[in-house]
């Protein structure tokens, strides 16, 4: 049974389960505080999507604002028992997502993952079109 994502804010979580399911890793690492972050990156780079997809450009204070909304909103869902589904795709910590791009990151670790989203995710999406 496939199961049914949410949207939020047009961030359609059922694309990123797709996504999710051909992704097979980066070609290029890159570690924060010697912690491998594969699916967080996966996610920033699937928000990167999303915000790009609708802005020319995006900034850390729009993407912290953004994903500060988004894991309150997972949360509360959490919390009315309706995203047993989402833990599927995300695991029971919504923090994961964002935890070094916000929790723990700044406008220069936001800028070294976008120069990264740019140099890799994007040429790699490019050529599998």
């Amino acid at each position: 049974m496939t199961h049914k994502y949410i949207n939020f804010m047009g961030l359609d979580f059922n694309k990123v389960a797709e996504m999710k399911k051909s992704f097979t890793g980066f070609e290029k690492r890159i570690q924060i505080n010697n912690d491998n972050f594969d699916d967080e990156l996966f996610y920033f780079c699937c928000f990167m999507d999303y915000f790009l997809e609708r802005h020319d450009n995006v900034y850390f204070p729009a993407y912290y604002k953004f994903c500060v909304s988004l894991d309150a909103y997972l949360y509360s869902l959490m919390n009315l028992e309706e995203i047993a589904s989402m833990t599927n795709l995300i695991g029971f910590f919504p923090g994961k997502l964002f935890w070094h791009t916000v929790d723990n990151g700044n406008d220069d670790v936001f800028c070294i993952l976008l120069s990264f989203y740019m140099n890799e995710w994007k040429k790699e999406k490019s050529s599998d079109e």
